[in-house]
């Protein structure tokens, strides 16, 4: 199991996958009843990368903050208050 397995579809558009790194592309992606998003073109309509084993640089790299939170632990009160601080600001 690989670590992004863990987080909502929602989270994984904003923080990581809204797009493909390399080349920008995305897709309209049906993620249940009427709801799309716009994503990369290799998520699945479950939020799972379809390449993650051979996934680019750029996402291997990619500094995830609320999986070194997830890391350390389960997440308490004040993980949660920080992580919506930071969306809020970067919103």
């Amino acid at each position: 199991m690989n670590p992004c397995e863990e987080c909502l579809i929602h989270d994984k558009i904003y923080e990581c996958c809204g797009r493909f790194p390399d080349t920008g592309e995305t897709v309209l992606l049906a993620i249940g009843g009427n709801t799309t998003v716009i994503a990369c073109p290799y998520l699945d309509r479950h939020g799972r990368c379809t390449i993650y084993e051979s996934r680019p640089l750029r996402c291997r790299s990619h500094y995830c903050y609320q999986y070194s939170l997830m890391e350390s632990g389960s997440w308490n009160q004040s993980d949660i208050i920080t992580y919506q601080k930071i969306i809020t600001e970067n919103d």
